[in-house]
C-alpha cells in the first residue's frame, strides 16, 4: 500500500510571512490542528502545530511571524510504503507529514488518522481490548483550575486530561486545544510566552472549559471497536471506564506504537524521542542502560515495545535540566516512570531503575493476590 492512496488531499496552508494570530484563528474557527507554510514560488518550507506552537517564545502573535515558530519535519513522498511512512510519523512524534509529488511539490498530508484508518483492520489490533493496551490514566479534578491542567500536561508530556468530581466519577475532558482556545485575545501575548501562570484565567476551574461528553470505552471494549469511534468524531484519544470512573487513556499514538512493535521480527522494539540532537558516545550508554532493564523487566513480563521520551529545560546558564518519561508494554500491560536529572545518564538510569522497581512490585502484588489462601 502507497502513501498516496490513504493521505489526506485537502489540507490548510499558510505563508512564512503571515503572523502566529492567522493560525491561532485557524485553530479556533475551524478547529485545524495543523498547517503546512508554503512560500510564493509554491514550496513547503515548513510546518506549524498547536503543540509546536504552545512550546514557543511567543511575544506577540500578532506581529511574530510564522516563519519563526514553524518546524522543518521530513517529508514523505506519495509512493512510499505505508509501514514507512507510519514509522517516519511516528519518529517524529508529529500528527501529520507533508507528501510530494514526483516534481517536489505538496499534493496532501499523511495523518495519524490515515494511519489508524488502515491499523483497524490488523489483526494485531482486532485482537487487542482497551485493558491491554492502555496507559494509566492521570486525572484532574473538576474543581482543579486551568493552571494545573497546564502544569500536568506539560510535566506528564501528555495532551488530554481525564475530569473526575469528588467521586472520582467521570464528568469531563480536558486537552492543549481546550486549554489555548479559552485565552482570550488580550491574554494570548502572555499565554505564548509562557508567562500565562500570571493570569487570572490560570485561576478558572478546568470545569468551565472541559467537554463534558468525551470519547469513552469499556476496559474490555475491542481496539478496532474503539478507533471507530475515534474516526467518526475526530478524536484523537479515547478515555477508558470501569463504573463511569477512568482507568486509562488510548490515543493514536499508542495504537500506531503497537502496531509498529508486531512489525518488528525479533527483540523488543524500543523508540527514543527528543534525543535525535544527542551525541553518539552519550547515546551508546543510554542504549546499554535501556536494554538492561529491559533485559529485567522482560524476565518478569514479556516486553512488545517500549518508547522513551526526553525533553530538555535550561535552568542556568548552559545547565540543562533533563526530564525523562519512560512507557512500556507488555503482556501484563503498560507500566509508566519519569525522572529528571542535569546529566541525560543520570535521568535515563533513574527512570529505568524506577520502572523496573514498578513492575516488581505490580508482580508481588498479584502473587499475593492470587496466592491461594492459608498458604
Amino acid at each position: 500500500m502507497k502513501v498516496h492512496e490513504v493521505m489526506t488531499k485537502d489540507f490548510h496552508s499558510l505563508k512564512p510571512e503571515d503572523p502566529v494570530i492567522e493560525f491561532i484563528s485557524l485553530m479556533e474557527n475551524e478547529n485545524v490542528h495543523e498547517a503546512l507554510v508554503i512560500d510564493s514560488k509554491g514550496e513547503v518550507v515548513g510546518f506549524v502545530h498547536y503543540k509546536i506552537l504552545a512550546q514557543k517564545n511567543v511575544q506577540d502573535p500578532t506581529k511574530t511571524k510564522i516563519e519563526s515558530v514553524m518546524i522543518h519535519p521530513p517529508h514523505v513522498n506519495k509512493d512510499e510504503d505505508f509501514e514507512k511512512a507510519v514509522e517516519l510519523l511516528f519518529q517524529t512524534g508529529l500528527r501529520a507529514l507533508p507528501v510530494f509529488d514526483e516534481n517536489g511539490k505538496a499534493i496532501g498530508i499523511f495523518t495519524v488518522f490515515d494511519a489508524i484508518k488502515v491499523l483497524k483492520n490488523e489483526k494485531i489490533v482486532k485482537n487487542k481490548t482497551a485493558e491491554e493496551v492502555m496507559s494509566p490514566a492521570i486525572v484532574i479534578h473538576k474543581d482543579e483550575d486551568i493552571g494545573k491542567a497546564r502544569f500536568l500536561m506539560r510535566e506528564k508530556n501528555i495532551s488530554r486530561l481525564p475530569v473526575v468530581d469528588d467521586e472520582d466519577k467521570l464528568v469531563g475532558e480536558v486537552t492543549i486545544m481546550d486549554l489555548l482556545k479559552a485565552i482570550q485575545p488580550k491574554e494570548r501575548i502572555s499565554w505564548y510566552s509562557m508567562a500565562a501562570e500570571k493570569l487570572t484565567i490560570m485561576d478558572i476551574p478546568v470545569s468551565t472549559i472541559m467537554n463534558n461528553t468525551p470519547l469513552t470505552a469499556e476496559k474490555n471494549a475491542r481496539l478496532s471497536e474503539i478507533i471507530e469511534k475515534m474516526l467518526e468524531r475526530g478524536e484523537r484519544g479515547c478515555i477508558i471506564v470501569e463504573d463511569n470512573s477512568p482507568l486509562g487513556v488510548i490515543t493514536t499514538r499508542d495504537i500506531i506504537e503497537l502496531w509498529l512493535a508486531s512489525k518488528k521480527e525479533e527483540g523488543v522494539y524500543v523508540n527514543y524521542s527528543g534525543l535525535e540532537e544527542e551525541d553518539e558516545f552519550v547515546m551508546e550508554t543510554v542504549d546499554r542502560i535501556v536494554s538492561d532493564a529491559i533485559r529485567k523487566i522482560h524476565s518478569i513480563y514479556p516486553v512488545q515495545y517500549a518508547h522513551i521520551h526526553v525533553k530538555r529545560y535550561r535552568k542556568t546558564g548552559d545547565r540543562k535540566l533533563f526530564s525523562v518519561r519512560c512507557r512500556v508494554m507488555t503482556d501484563e500491560g503498560v507500566f509508566l516512570s519519569s525522572a529528571q536529572a542535569w546529566d541525560l545518564r543520570d535521568a535515563i538510569g533513574e527512570a529505568m531503575d524506577r520502572l523496573e522497581k514498578i513492575v516488581v512490585k505490580h508482580k508481588e502484588k498479584m502473587e499475593t493476590l492470587h496466592k491461594p489462601k492459608g498458604v
